[in-house]
Formats: structure tokens, C-alpha cells, sequence
């Protein structure tokens, strides 16, 4: 599946879970407590996100309060290929008090460019 084809997937699931259209289900919740909440959905266009974005403490507690808005998000223009900087923001996310921590799947690369 390309990648724009997984994406657009994605925000179909989440418009059939959030409008309770898929049959037999009740309405998404992000946490099993009485009340419900929908669950939130986003892409995000962090913009040449590497190493050094990742040592600057005050750009990785921003970027980690955005990734905390939401539930299911798709980053783009993740540049280091180590993956390093993105493991880092991640486990930054997952300080802040989440009930349920962030997992991510990073996938092959696309565009241009590549830095290390």
C-alpha cells in the first residue's frame, strides 16, 4: 500500500470510528472510564525534524506537547535515518502524564533527501 493510500485509510477509519458508523461497535473512546471521549487524529509536518532539533530542549518539550494532543498521529519529514531523534521525541512524549504511552512504526523512506 503507498503511503498516501495508508494515510487516507487512516482518516477514514478514524471518520467511521468518531461518527460510530462502523456496525456493531459503540462510540470510540480513548480511555475505559464512564466518560467518553472521541479519539483524536492528526498529521504533523515537523519540518526537517533531526539531531539537532532533538538537543534543543525547549523545541522537544513544544514538539512533545503537540504529539500529546492527540492519540493516533502521522509525523512527517522525519530526517535522521537512525530514527534517534525520533526515539527520543517519543520517549519525551511519554514523561508527560499519558495513560497510554506512545508505540510508534517509522516507515521506508520517500523524497529526496536523507541526512544522517
Amino acid at each position: 500500500m503507498k503511503p498516501a493510500t495508508l494515510i487516507l485509510a487512516i482518516f477514514a477509519l478514524s471518520a467511521a470510528v468518531s461518527l460510530d458508523c462502523i456496525p456493531g461497535t459503540a462510540t470510540a473512546s480513548r480511555h475505559s472510564s464512564s466518560r467518553r471521549q472521541p479519539i483524536r487524529f492528526g498529521s504533523f509536518n515537523i519540518q526537517i525534524f533531526g539531531r539537532k532539533k532533538a538537543r534543543d530542549a525547549f523545541v522537544m518539550n513544544n514538539l512533545a506537547r503537540i504529539l500529546n494532543r492527540y492519540d493516533i498521529l502521522v509525523v512527517m519529514e522525519i530526517r535522521d535515518k537512525s530514527g534517534e531523534a525520533f526515539r527520543k521525541l517519543v520517549e519525551r512524549a511519554n514523561r508527560d502524564e499519558r495513560r497510554d504511552p506512545f508505540s510508534y512504526v517509522i516507515s521506508v523512506r520517500t523524497g529526496r533527501t536523507v541526512r544522517e
